[in-house]
Protein backbone atom coordinates (compact mmCIF):
# COMPACT_ATOMS: atom_id res chain seq x y z
CA UNK A 1 0.00 0.00 0.00
CA UNK A 2 2.63 2.34 0.92
CA UNK A 3 4.61 1.96 -2.13
CA UNK A 4 2.01 2.34 -4.24
CA UNK A 5 1.45 5.73 -2.60
CA UNK A 6 -2.30 3.82 -1.38
CA UNK A 7 -4.48 5.27 1.07
CA UNK A 8 -6.90 3.82 3.71
CA UNK A 9 -9.92 5.98 5.05
CA UNK A 10 -11.93 4.91 7.99
CA UNK A 11 -15.50 5.82 8.84
CA UNK A 12 -16.03 4.82 12.47
CA UNK A 13 -18.74 5.49 15.11
CA UNK A 14 -19.15 7.03 18.53
CA UNK A 15 -21.79 5.60 20.90
CA UNK A 16 -22.76 7.39 23.95
CA UNK A 17 -23.19 7.00 27.13
CA UNK A 18 -26.63 8.19 28.44
CA UNK A 19 -24.46 11.13 30.73
CA UNK A 20 -23.04 11.46 27.51
CA UNK A 21 -26.09 12.63 25.71
CA UNK A 22 -27.25 14.28 28.79
CA UNK A 23 -24.27 16.09 28.77
CA UNK A 24 -24.74 17.66 25.50
CA UNK A 25 -27.98 18.16 25.63
CA UNK A 26 -27.05 20.46 28.77
CA UNK A 27 -24.82 22.67 26.31
CA UNK A 28 -21.59 20.71 25.89
CA UNK A 29 -20.25 20.97 22.27
CA UNK A 30 -20.66 18.07 20.17
CA UNK A 31 -17.06 18.08 19.16
CA UNK A 32 -16.16 18.16 23.16
CA UNK A 33 -18.16 15.48 23.99
CA UNK A 34 -16.80 13.00 21.15
CA UNK A 35 -13.21 14.27 21.95
CA UNK A 36 -14.03 13.14 25.75
CA UNK A 37 -15.66 9.78 24.93
CA UNK A 38 -13.03 8.86 22.64
CA UNK A 39 -10.38 9.90 25.63
CA UNK A 40 -12.66 7.63 27.88
CA UNK A 41 -12.28 4.65 25.32
CA UNK A 42 -8.86 4.84 24.27
CA UNK A 43 -6.43 3.08 26.37
CA UNK A 44 -2.52 3.96 26.72
CA UNK A 45 -0.36 0.84 25.35
CA UNK A 46 -0.08 -1.92 27.53
CA UNK A 47 3.46 -3.04 25.91
CA UNK A 48 6.14 -2.25 23.33
CA UNK A 49 4.32 -3.67 20.73
CA UNK A 50 0.98 -2.20 21.28
CA UNK A 51 3.26 1.21 21.23
CA UNK A 52 4.53 0.42 18.09
CA UNK A 53 0.85 -0.12 16.60
CA UNK A 54 0.12 3.14 17.89
CA UNK A 55 3.19 5.20 15.81
CA UNK A 56 2.81 3.42 13.11
CA UNK A 57 -0.93 4.31 13.13
CA UNK A 58 0.20 8.11 13.62
CA UNK A 59 2.93 7.76 11.24
CA UNK A 60 0.00 6.75 8.46
CA UNK A 61 -2.49 9.43 9.66
CA UNK A 62 0.97 12.02 9.62
CA UNK A 63 1.71 10.92 5.89
CA UNK A 64 -1.73 11.38 4.96
CA UNK A 65 -2.03 7.40 4.10
CA UNK A 66 -4.51 7.05 6.75
CA UNK A 67 -7.65 9.49 7.29
CA UNK A 68 -9.96 8.86 9.70
CA UNK A 69 -13.41 10.32 10.00
CA UNK A 70 -15.82 9.85 12.61
CA UNK A 71 -19.36 9.66 12.21
CA UNK A 72 -22.43 10.48 14.11
CA UNK A 73 -26.35 9.57 13.13
CA UNK A 74 -27.98 12.62 14.58
CA UNK A 75 -31.77 13.23 15.48
CA UNK A 76 -33.47 15.93 13.45
CA UNK A 77 -33.04 18.65 16.31
CA UNK A 78 -29.25 18.02 15.32
CA UNK A 79 -28.77 16.07 19.08
CA UNK A 80 -27.04 12.43 18.53
CA UNK A 81 -29.21 9.07 18.55
CA UNK A 82 -29.20 6.61 21.52
CA UNK A 83 -26.19 4.61 21.10
CA UNK A 84 -29.29 1.57 21.27
CA UNK A 85 -30.31 3.60 17.64
CA UNK A 86 -26.76 3.61 16.35
CA UNK A 87 -26.57 -0.25 16.53
CA UNK A 88 -29.55 -1.39 14.57
CA UNK A 89 -28.10 -3.44 11.76
CA UNK A 90 -30.78 -1.51 9.17
CA UNK A 91 -28.61 1.53 9.98
CA UNK A 92 -25.31 2.80 7.81
CA UNK A 93 -23.38 2.91 10.96
CA UNK A 94 -22.89 -0.47 12.67
CA UNK A 95 -19.88 -2.50 13.62
CA UNK A 96 -17.83 -3.99 10.22
CA UNK A 97 -14.78 -5.91 9.92
CA UNK A 98 -12.93 -6.09 6.34
CA UNK A 99 -9.32 -7.59 5.60
CA UNK A 100 -7.23 -5.75 2.81
CA UNK A 101 -4.97 -7.75 0.70
CA UNK A 102 -2.28 -5.99 -1.41
CA UNK A 103 -0.20 -7.65 -4.16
Amino acid sequence: MLHNQGQMRLVMGCQFSPQDLQAIQQGYELREAVAQRLDADLQAPKNFAQLKHFEILSWLIQNQYLDIRIAIPLKSDGLPEESDRQLDPHRIFHEKVGIITDK
